[in-house]
């Protein structure tokens, strides 16, 4: 069950980050995110993150399909 259920929360966190990133990059007086240092590395855990839990969903998929 915890297999399943932990690239769902996955998803959902990258996807409050990458809006926090947005917002960050559109309002910069709310100063969400400070440096671009971190933004730069906070985007690739973003993309890395995402691309992860999808292979990991696609591959819980094919293992109960059979």
């Amino acid at each position: 069950m915890i297999k399943k259920l932990i690239p769902h929360i996955n998803i959902v966190t990258t996807a409050m980050m990458l809006v926090l990133f947005v917002l960050n990059r559109i309002n910069d007086t709310m100063a969400f995110l400070k440096g671009d240092e971190f933004e730069t590395l906070l985007f690739i855990m973003i993309v890395f993150s995402l691309v992860t839990s999808l292979m990991l969903i696609a591959k819980n998929r094919q293992i109960n399909l059979k």
